[in-house]
């Protein structure tokens, strides 16, 4: 069988992680007004990998509402952002990525 060009931008679900997807449900789910347990996500294609928040920051506070939305289990209307400042990096890669763990055995 062979694919099509449009067949292999697709990812499965299961090569994405868990962390995106919960972020795209939430975003799903606000935008649609329906709740994020509805959600049923079976692909995800890429499409850009430059996105360049400063020239729109509405997709920024977007994204960044409905990651405190999944993570904290609120409601959109709930959540004001007031201010975003971009965190300066000074730590490697392997230890942000030991931070992130630890997050995310907090939050489990």
């Amino acid at each position: 069988m062979v694919k099509s060009e449009k067949t292999k931008k697709m990812s499965s679900i299961e090569n994405v992680p868990d962390e995106v997807v919960a972020v795209l449900t939430a975003a799903i789910a606000s935008k649609q007004g329906i709740n994020a347990n509805d959600v049923k996500i079976k692909r995800i294609r890429k499409l850009n990998n430059n996105i360049n928040f400063e020239d729109n920051p509405d997709e920024l506070i977007a994204v960044i509402a409905a990651a405190i939305q999944v993570g904290l289990g609120l409601d959109i209307p709930d959540i004001r952002i007031k201010t975003i400042k971009r965190a300066p990096q000074n730590s490697n890669a392997w230890a942000s990525m030991g931070r992130m763990e630890q997050l995310l055995g907090k939050l489990n």
